[in-house]
């Protein structure tokens, strides 16, 4: 953002100024449009600072452009630097421009920078364009309104009324009427507008802004209602509750729904100052009294400003552990701007101190520049929010910045270690090594040592660490605790209960001490007991989240899936911005199918900015599978757009857009992958193989053929190029292909099976059945090669072959693996060559499985063979009826049915048998019984 303001001065400056180069360039004006041109592209195309260095050249090359000055002025307001764009459109206007061409921004940034009077003042607006002249009308009706001028405001709204049927324009109209206790004219313009679009926030707002004005307070509430329905988060509609509650006196509610303002905007003067009057309490005990009481005599008789006193109090409330007042004072300081940057370093710690990370990155964010030059610290802090947020493309400019400012801190050195560990990339570890070698007595280099040996799961180097800090450390009773935690992970109980007790001895204060405890004896299977010592830690700190986040935790570790829900709902109503309420609260609504819920609780995560772009793609999956393909689509596009070179990111929303049926992003996003991993073979299959699936074979064999000499080693190459081949009608190509896999990877099982694909048209037999031989004979345990060998057996006729194969495959695998489809088409084999043996494989068969509609039968054939024609047709007809599309079925029964003289039945059965085009290993036999069948039926 620095670099962008630094880029916007110099440019405006360029308005006064003109070098000696660009009066040489006088005579090269056409190069200067050109990059005037390149400019009003890239503006169009969002690519904000490629356009402003355009820019650059084109006012160097033409001073007197005054199309540049407007594109100039357009870039200013879109980026919010609305007194820049106001000053820039008023020179151009001097310099003669048109102002119908940037009519709107302009209206925007002086609406922005409150230049009302410019705005309702200027009559140029009436020669403009319709379109370009409703806009002007609606800005200045804001301005007319925010200078009280109604008569101004009718009037910008009656000729709107006469251009265009916007819904704007009765909602503007209902306004000035309620003004005005015009209750009859406000209701019909309203009605008006609840016409226009029903599902417009706004009506319903001024609906209950009438209502409330009429003392109809029920109606008030039922009309907000709506609106807080349809946006719940907005801030507009939870202020009009406020209202509402306040004037039902229903101060609970008022109280809550304050915090969600004060949730989303902490310097919301509105909402602080209404909440402060209807909620203080002091919760503990004064701990500082001293202190306090010389603070108290200050501000009775010294004339020192409010603000001094307030920043005082915010302190001491602070010290004493009393957050939320504390939080009262510094959100006030911070909205008058006052004692900075104390005020907001207190202000951030004490989000912090109450758990609200998300808050304390709202309000540090738009204050970079001040962190880096008086509270480095802070900035520190900043950063580390971000990485704990999971938004760590945040975290890495502000990280830059801070590098580049104080490159010799320690904390530099230890946040981008951080950063780069969030982000999975090599060498964090190597950097962290060196680093505590360097600082071998460093507790927070040791400290962060630590907790990432833990996260990639060396928790006992982790332990070494501890217990050599434990020798120096200062703050033992930590380190202890830090032990303890170590040694629940590794499961050592009792090491565990000696280390935080240790730790307790030494701080009896220290509350994460006392929940591991809890959480201890939770493992150790006391589970009512750890549930009531932290239920006792609740009723003591009962602003601590934390504590009520362990509880709910513990609640669904042990099952109880209804008391968790409800603990997880009132922590996310008391503070919506905790990430791991939201994932627990997600994991309990996807055990419940509340498909909706997720995505709302997914959505909010990503309003947080947590881990935005894996939240979009998973919000883009639940869409999927919520059947909005449409939502799904636009949630990938933003993901794509801020995946940057995440290469897992990348592919992953390939795989989810080609679900939601967006061929043309999936498309879009495996070219991306190429682009940022090129050496990659993985996003190149995938590309090739969505052509094949999609047909285009043209764009299959563009990107294989360029890509043969980077990938000729890789397996999955050349299974693309068989599959090529396959789709040009290319068989033996196809095949010589599927063998350059094996080459590769003799073990390549898609490789054998696409091969005994071809082998059904009779290209490669030999070939293929020889190299299946060889990998069943090196690799005997191999399952897959073994059963496609004898299936390939069994087609061909084999079935001695086959049989052997498939004893061998059911004397080897477990129930549990497909033992008894095994010993089923073992049965079936021995069926074409020794009956007797069949008949007792049969019955093993039945063993496994007997509700098995194939062994059924099989069970059925084995007694038409043994003579029992009537009992095996019913079970013949038993097994159709629960499977029908086994041609083998039909054979049998049609074969006991002419063994039974029903002889047009059987015909029946055995034409349509003879239809089917799947190949099955009874088709010579009926054939022939086709042709005795036919035979007697001519005579």
């Amino acid at each position: 953002m620095l670099l962008l303001n630094v880029i916007f001065w110099v440019l405006f400056l360029a308005t006064a100024l003109v070098s000696p180069v660009a009066t040489a360039q006088d005579e090269e004006k056409p190069a200067g449009v050109i990059e005037c041109e390149k400019a009003e592209l890239a503006y169009l195309d969002k690519k904000v600072n490629e356009a402003l260095i355009y820019l650059q050249r084109c006012r160097q090359a033409l001073p007197d452009y005054l199309p540049a000055l407007t594109l100039l002025g357009k870039i200013q307001s879109e980026y919010s630097r609305h007194d820049l764009a106001v000053l820039t459109f008023s020179q151009a206007l001097s310099e003669g421009a048109d102002a119908e061409l940037f009519a709107i921004p302009w209206s925007r940034s002086l609406l922005a920078s409150r230049n009302y009077k410019i705005l309702t003042d200027y009559n140029g607006y009436e020669e403009f364009d319709a379109s370009v002249r409703i806009e002007w009308l609606k800005a200045r009706a804001i301005a007319c309104l925010k200078q009280n001028e109604h008569t101004c405001a009718r009037s910008s709204y009656a000729k709107l009324a006469a251009l265009t049927t916007d819904i704007t324009v009765p909602l503007g109209f209902a306004g000035l009427a309620i003004r005005d206790k015009n209750w009859q004219e406000a209701s019909k313009q309203l009605d008006s507008a609840a016409a226009i679009d029903a599902n417009d926030v706004r009506v319903w707002l001024a609906y209950s802004r009438l209502a409330l004005s009429r003392q109809q307070h029920d109606d008030a509430l039922d009309y907000v209602n709506k609106a807080f329905k349809m946006e719940p988060e907005n801030p507009r509609v939870l202020r009009m509750l406020v209202d509402v509650y306040l004037a039902n006196d229903q101060r609970e509610q008022a109280t809550a729904t304050l915090k969600m303002i004060i949730g989303q905007s902490p310097d919301d003067p509105f909402a602080m100052l209404v909440s402060n009057s209807l909620s203080y309490n002091e919760k503990y005990a004064a701990m500082l009294s001293e202190l306090k009481v010389r603070i108290d005599q200050f501000s009775r008789e010294s004339k020192a400003d409010n603000k001094e006193l307030y920043y005082l109090q915010g302190l001491i409330a602070y010290q004493e552990g009393r957050y939320e007042q504390a939080l009262k004072n510094f959100l006030l300081l911070h909205t008058q701007r006052a004692y900075l940057p104390q005020s907001l370093i207190m202000l951030a710690r004490t989000y912090v101190a109450l758990e609200k990370p998300a808050e304390a990155i709202k309000i540090l964010e738009s204050e970079q520049e001040m962190l880096l030059d008086g509270a480095p610290e802070l900035m520190a802090m900043l950063i580390e929010l971000f990485i704990e947020q999971g938004t760590v493309f945040k975290a890495l400019p502000s990280w830059t910045k801070y590098a580049e400012r104080y490159p010799d801190r320690l904390d530099v050195h230890l946040l981008e270690i951080k950063i780069l560990f969030k982000r999975g990339l090599p060498g964090a570890m190597d950097k962290l090594d060196a680093l505590y070698t360097r600082y071998p007595d460093s507790e927070e280099v040791a400290r962060v040592y630590a907790v990432m040996l833990t996260r990639i799961g060396e928790s006992k180097k982790a332990l070494d660490i501890v217990n050599h800090m434990l020798d120096k450390a200062q703050n033992e009773a930590a380190w202890y605790n830090f032990k303890g935690a170590l040694h629940l992970m590794l499961k050592q109980q009792e090491e565990a209960y000696t280390a935080l007790s240790k730790a307790l001895s030494l701080d009896e204060s220290l509350l994460t001490a006392r929940l591991n405890l809890a959480w201890l004896q939770y493992e150790k299977g006391e589970v009512n007991e750890a549930l009531g010592e932290v239920v006792s830690l609740i009723a003591q700190y009962p602003s601590k989240l934390s504590i009520k986040q362990l509880y709910a935790g513990m609640l669904l570790s042990a099952g109880k899936f209804a008391e968790a829900k409800t603990e997880y709902e009132a922590l996310y109503s008391l503070d919506n911005s905790q990430r791991s309420v939201i994932e627990s609260l997600i994991t309990i609504y996807q055990r419940e199918d509340q498909q909706r819920r997720v995505i709302d609780l997914v959505s909010r995560l990503i309003e947080l900015d947590v881990d935005v772009g894996n939240n979009l793609i998973r919000r883009a999956q639940l869409y999927v599978i919520d059947k909005q393909p449409a939502r799904a689509s636009v949630d990938l596009y933003k993901a794509l757009s801020l995946a940057d070179e995440d290469k897992a990111q990348i592919l992953s929303i390939a795989n989810v857009s080609l679900q939601a049926g967006n061929e043309k992003l999936t498309v879009r996003s495996l070219k991306t992958a190429i682009e940022v991993a090129p050496e990659d073979p993985l996003p190149l299959v995938k590309l090739a193989e969505l052509y094949l699936n999609l047909e285009q074979t043209d764009n299959a064999e563009s990107l294989l053929d360029a890509s043969q000499a980077k990938f000729s080693d890789v397996p999955e190459y050349w299974i693309l190029q068989g599959r090529l081949a396959e789709q040009k009608g290319q068989l033996e190509l196809a095949a010589a292909h599927y063998h350059q896999v094996l080459t590769l990877n003799p073990s390549f099982d898609l490789a054998f099976a696409k091969l005994y694909t071809l082998t059904r048209y009779n290209v490669g037999v030999e070939a293929f059945e020889t190299a299946l031989k060889e990998h069943v004979a090196n690799h005997p345990d191999g399952n897959f090669s073994r059963k496609l060998l004898g299936q390939y057996y069994y087609y061909r006729g084999q079935f001695e072959a086959a049989a052997e194969h498939y004893q061998v495959l059911v004397d080897s695998v477990e129930k549990d693996q497909g033992k008894a489809a095994l010993a089923r088409r073992l049965a079936q084999t021995y069926f074409h060559f020794d009956t007797v043996k069949a008949q007792e494989l049969v019955a093993t068969a039945l063993k496994l499985d007997k509700d098995d509609p194939q062994i059924m039968a099989l069970e059925g054939w084995s007694l038409v063979q043994q003579g029992a024609l009537e009992e095996g047709l019913k079970r013949l007809r038993e097994a159709y009826t629960l499977y029908g599309d086994n041609p083998d079925t039909q054979y049998f029964i049609a074969y006991t049915l002419a063994e039974l003289e029903l002889y047009d039945e059987a015909f029946e059965i055995i034409r349509q048998l003879l239809q089917t085009q799947v190949h099955y290993s009874y088709q010579n036999q009926a054939m022939a019984l086709n042709a005795r069948l036919a035979e007697r039926a001519n005579l």
